[in-house]
Order: structure tokens, then C-alpha cells, then sequence
């Protein structure tokens, strides 16, 4: 499998390089790219982070791209196009980053392989990674265990050299003893060693217990605080609630308020409607009154005029001795008659004047 890997490898760089001295400079491709840097700033560790990188061809002929590959595991290209790309068109390709295992700063290279004049193009992805506690802490533990584990085979190693010196029959007490010091040195280098570890083990742990704390007390002093911002929020909600309802009552109580004047600018209206009537037809029945005595005085002055005349005649033929007792007689009741309507006109036109 690794002949196989080695030999396609070495296959994509011989036809690499043979593009590579086919290309003219004068009009090979360009991969001009907007970004060639791409900073994610501050992620948490265990986020995966996407992005794109644009290019364009601003050569004069086609470009190829063969490969895009990143300098680690945790950053994989992918989605480029695999057909030429013509002088003057735009093309991407995506990259992800896994930040799983990958604390603190981090910055890895992506590598293109095409046909422009270097053969490869690189832009870089960056990011800083916040530790996760958890995973830290089984890191340093992971670290003491592999140093322990190394002090102890190196002392095993001392061990087994040591037995075979002691069993070298030309120096046997000399070795023996040199044997039992180096392996107390060693015992003792080993136990202070372990110590040393298992203390900066505890220490850790220690640290890693004390930002856990420190990380739960943020977290119990960001949900007060988002409890509190809720309870503000619910507050809030309320007032406005309530500045609505007393809105809409003030506004119902002024809809009545209108209402009611306008009910009782309706009734003014009506009741002045009813007095100007009221003074129409008033100022007609005075009319018709005044018509009334007009007549009644006219109708009087007529009645004393008929009977001025009727004195006046009466006088004339009573003077001459013309009249007869029975025309004397009829004359009288005539004008007696004549008086009787002239005293009911004007009993008629003192009752107008009366109304009036």
C-alpha cells in the first residue's frame, strides 16, 4: 500500500514538474486570490470552523489545478474544481478546520499544486484555541504517565545491564557494588523523579479543578446575570403591558368623552334647532297678529266710518222732515247695529293687541 502511495505521489510530481517546464512565463496562468490569510480569532476547542478561499485566473491561459492538501490531518481542503479554469474566471475551494486536540495558537498551511509558474500557491488558516479544561487535564495526565512510564523502562534498562555486569565472573565485587550503587542512585533518581511528577500531576490537576471552578462560577455569574437580564426584560414586558392597557383605557374614556359631547353637541344643536323654530313660528304668529289688528283697526275705522255716514244722513232727512216714525225707528236700530259691530271690532282688536 505505501509502494502504491509512494509511486502515485511520484507520478503527480513528475507530471507537476512536467506542466512546470511546459509553462511560458509570458503566459502562464496567475492564481490571484482576495485572501491568502484566513483568521478565525478565538474558538473553543472541539469547534469545527469553515471558510473559503477566491481566486481568480488573471493569466492568459488555462489553469489546472492537480491538488490541494493541508500541512496537517485537522485542515482539509475540498470542492475545487477539477476542470481547467479559463483566464479571467473565478473558482474557490473550501477548507475546514477541526480543532479537536489542537489548543492555544495554531496556524497550518494549505497547499495548491497547479500549473502557474511557482507549480504550488500556499495561503494559511489561523485561530486561537480555547483549551477545554477536561481535555486538558487528561493531557497532562496522558504526560506524567508517558514520562513515568519512560523513567521506569530507562531504570528496567539500568536494571538488566547492571545483572549482567554482576554476572561477568572478572569483576564480580567490584561491579556488585557498583551495581548496588547505581541502583540505588537509580531507585532514588526514579522515587524523586515520580515524586516531582506526581506532584506537578497534582499541581495540574489542581489548576485544571481551579479553572473548572472558576469556569462554573463564570458560568453561575452568567446565568444570574441572564436571569436577572430576563427578569428585567419580563419587568419591561410588563410596564409596557400596563402603559398599553392604561393607553387603551385612556383612549376608550376619550371615545366616550368625545361621544358624550358630541351627544350633547347633537342635543345643543337640536335644542337651538328647536328654539329658532320656536322663534320662526313666534315671529310668523306676530305676523299673523299684526295682519290681524291691521284688519281689525281697518275694519274698525271702516265700521265708524259706515257709521258716520249713517249719522250724517240721518241728520240730513231728520232735518228736512222727510223721515217717517217707522224709517226714524229702522234708522236707529241700523245704527245701533252699526255700533254693536264697531264695539265687537274693537273688543277683537284689543284681544290682538293683547297677544301681541
Amino acid at each position: 500500500m505505501k509502494r502504491i502511495k509512494f509511486v502515485f505521489s511520484l507520478l503527480v510530481a513528475v507530471f507537476a514538474l512536467g506542466i512546470q517546464a511546459q509553462v511560458n512565463p509570458e503566459t502562464a496562468p496567475v492564481m490571484t486570490f482576495e485572501k491568502t490569510v484566513h483568521d478565525w480569532g478565538t474558538i473553543n476547542e472541539g469547534d469545527i470552523v469553515e471558510t473559503d478561499f477566491v481566486f481568480t485566473n488573471t493569466g492568459k491561459t488555462d489553469l489546472i489545478i492537480t491538488r490541494i492538501k493541508g500541512s496537517c490531518g485537522c485542515t482539509v481542503p475540498s470542492n475545487w474544481k477539477k476542470e481547467p479554469i479559463k483566464p479571467g474566471e473565478t473558482s474557490k475551494f473550501h477548507v475546514k478546520f477541526n480543532s479537536r486536540g489542537k489548543p492555544n495558537k495554531q496556524q497550518k498551511t494549505v497547499t495548491v499544486t497547479c500549473n502557474t509558474i511557482k507549480g504550488k500557491e500556499y495561503v494559511r488558516i489561523k485561530a486561537t484555541v480555547t483549551p477545554n479544561p477536561e481535555q486538558e487535564k487528561l493531557r497532562a495526565e496522558r504526560t506524567a504517565q508517558r514520562k513515568l512510564l519512560y523513567e521506569k523502562r530507562k531504570a528496567e534498562q539500568a536494571r538488566l545491564k547492571a545483572e549482567r555486569e554482576a554476572n561477568n565472573p572478572n569483576n564480580k565485587d567490584v561491579v556488585a557494588k557498583k551495581i548496588e550503587t547505581k541502583e540505588n542512585k537509580n531507585i532514588k533518581a526514579y522515587e524523586k523523579q515520580t515524586e516531582k511528577e506526581l506532584k506537578r500531576a497534582k499541581q495540574e490537576r489542581k489548576r485544571v479543578e481551579k479553572e473548572r471552578i472558576m469556569s462554573d462560577k463564570d458560568r453561575k455569574k452568567a446565568e444570574k446575570k441572564a436571569e436577572k437580564e430576563r427578569k428585567r426584560a419580563e419587568k419591561e414586558i410588563k410596564r409596557e403591558e400596563k402603559a398599553r392597557k392604561q393607553a387603551e383605557k385612556d383612549r376608550k374614556r376619550a371615545e366616550k368623552r368625545a361621544k358624550k359631547e358630541r351627544k350633547r353637541a347633537e342635543k345643543a344643536r337640536k335644542a337651538a334647532e328647536k328654539e329658532r323654530k320656536k322663534i320662526e313660528k313666534m315671529a310668523k304668529k306676530k305676523e299673523k297678529l299684526r295682519d290681524k289688528v291691521k284688519k281689525a283697526e281697518a275694519k274698525v275705522a271702516k265700521y265708524e266710518n259706515k257709521l258716520l255716514k249713517m249719522q250724517s244722513k240721518f241728520k240730513k232727512l231728520e232735518s228736512r222732515g222727510k223721515l217717517s216714525p217707522n224709517d226714524i225707528t229702522k234708522r236707529q236700530l241700523e245704527m245701533q247695529k252699526q255700533e254693536d259691530k264697531i264695539q265687537k271690532a274693537k273688543m277683537k282688536l284689543q284681544k290682538a293687541q293683547r297677544k301681541l
